[in-house]
């Protein structure tokens, strides 16, 4: 995962559109004061983009894992 969007080797522009709810929910975590310090929405977003094939691969290996489980079981 980057942690300086200024160093990107092959930097993409992407641009989307989002509800005002779901803006609003993003600048209400920032106000909050989370001790993960986030200053500013484009890099909220830029790692939540970041992280989320991670959170799927990980999602779809514990599917996986208890698909195998579940067959030993039955055996």
């Amino acid at each position: 995962m980057s942690k300086n969007p200024r160093k990107f080797r092959e930097p993409v522009r992407l641009i989307v559109s989002v509800e005002a709810k779901t803006v609003n929910a993003i600048d209400d975590l920032m106000k909050a004061g989370s001790n993960r310090g986030h200053h500013n929405r484009s890099e909220f977003v830029r790692l939540a983009i970041e992280r989320e094939p991670m959170m799927i691969s990980t999602y779809l290996y514990a599917r996986d894992l208890m698909v195998l489980l579940g067959s030993y079981a039955r055996a």
